[in-house]
């Protein structure tokens, strides 16, 4: 699967993708890991670290839409990129290896975020449930 991937290399501290850039290939960590950020309102906003086996820039390459969040090196950091003509090549063939992996991540980061989403659920309730009997 990933003879057909460019590699690149990153040191600490650069950046792989910025918020915002068009968004024509995803990456696979081969190793190292990255900090997933994003700038809202002004803010620097830690989305998520990910590191080797995972992928991230899948988003804009499926739906076209500017990159949303920016990744950053965090340590010495080796990836494979895979470009959007490459992408679709492998979705009308059914290169199943490719779809099946980004489709375990996608899973994995949906997983993660309905998790996440609960806790806040649940202290949001909490914190309702003191208003409510402090106003009473």
């Amino acid at each position: 699967m990933l003879k057909n991937f460019n590699r690149r290399e990153f040191e600490p501290g650069q950046i792989i993708i910025g918020q915002g850039e068009e968004g024509d290939h995803l990456a696979y960590i081969k190793y190292g890991r990255v900090e997933v950020v994003r700038e809202v309102n002004g803010r620097r906003e830690l989305v998520a670290e990910l590191g080797q086996g995972e992928i991230f820039g899948e988003m804009s390459l499926i739906t076209g839409e500017p990159r949303s969040a920016s990744v950053r090196a965090i340590e010495k950091t080796s990836i494979f990129q895979i470009n959007q003509r490459l992408f679709q090549y492998s979705l009308i063939n059914e290169d199943l290896p490719i779809l099946r992996e980004i489709m375990i991540q996608l899973v994995k980061r949906l997983q993660r975020s309905e998790a996440e989403n609960g806790k806040y659920r649940s202290r949001i309730a909490a914190l309702e449930e003191q208003l409510a009997q402090q106003g009473r």
